[in-house]
């Protein structure tokens, strides 16, 4: 899996991330029925903007993955660390998805150690 690959697994998880900004209803969240509302149209565009501040992250998480070549726990520790320092760039880029991290570069990480598999078995990788 090429660097390339890696940005491409990390961008569909942003795009996905994003995508989930247009589905309503969604209590307590900003979604599409609240835009009229000013602080509801800050949030969503904070949300987008620190969703594509992940993408560096799941890269990573991507790569890190593909050069372990298998799910150990020093894998594991490896994307902990790159999820701290994600978080960080987050913080910066407005906050946001802390908690979406951890399971997209779980996902990401498992996608790029079986790029064939199907959901289910993805996410018992994942696992």
């Amino acid at each position: 899996m090429s660097n390339r690959e890696n940005e491409t697994l990390a961008q569909a998880a942003v795009t996905a991330l994003t995508g989930q900004l247009a589905l309503a209803p969604k209590p307590g969240l900003p979604d599409p029925r609240d835009l009229g509302a000013r602080v509801t149209g800050q949030d969503h565009c904070a949300l987008r903007w620190s969703a594509k501040a992940l993408a560096p992250g799941l890269a990573a998480m991507a790569a890190a993955a593909r050069r372990t070549g298998e799910p150990t726990s020093e894998l594991r520790a490896e994307l902990g660390s790159i999820g701290r320092s994600t978080e960080h760039s987050v913080g910066l880029a407005g906050g946001g998805h802390r908690g979406a991290l951890w399971v997209l570069g779980l996902l990401v990480a498992a996608a790029a150690l079986e790029p064939r598999a199907a959901g289910r078995d993805l996410a018992a990788t994942a696992k």
